[in-house]
């Protein structure tokens, strides 16, 4: 017959408690139900929000109903300011505001050589 120590049962309860916790955190989901908005008040269709493993947008109307077990999510949309929020502090109507896309400048570089020059309808126009 096997002998348990006080030790062993030290340990029981402990590893009991750090299962729950981790089962509890693997279950635990935030559902965000928001609404997004420009600056003039109107609602912004085709927002992006994500929590870096899943992706969502926002419908015609702005709303946004995305489920995450992430502590934080960030909000989207190419020529608007991005945010980000702790999973379960999302309010419950945000306001982006708009931001310019600056490209850099393009340089462009080459040699242009053409034969358009000799060919007979250039002469005929020179005449």
């Amino acid at each position: 017959m096997q002998r348990i120590s006080g030790l062993d049962l030290a340990f029981r309860p402990a590893i009991l408690i750090l299962f729950l916790t981790f089962w509890v955190t693997m279950i635990y989901a935030v559902v965000i139900h928001t609404r997004v908005w420009d600056e003039y008040g109107k609602p912004l269709a085709d927002v992006i929000i994500t929590d870096g493993y899943r992706h969502g947008r926002s419908d015609e109307q702005g709303w946004i109903h995305f489920e995450t077990q992430a502590d934080s999510v960030s909000i989207s949309k190419l020529g608007y300011e991005k945010i980000a929020f702790a999973g379960w502090k999302v309010p419950a109507s945000l306001v982006l505001r708009s931001q310019p896309v600056e490209l850099p400048p393009i340089k462009v570089t080459g040699r242009f050589e053409s034969d358009f020059i000799s060919s007979p309808d250039v002469l005929s126009l020179r005449l």
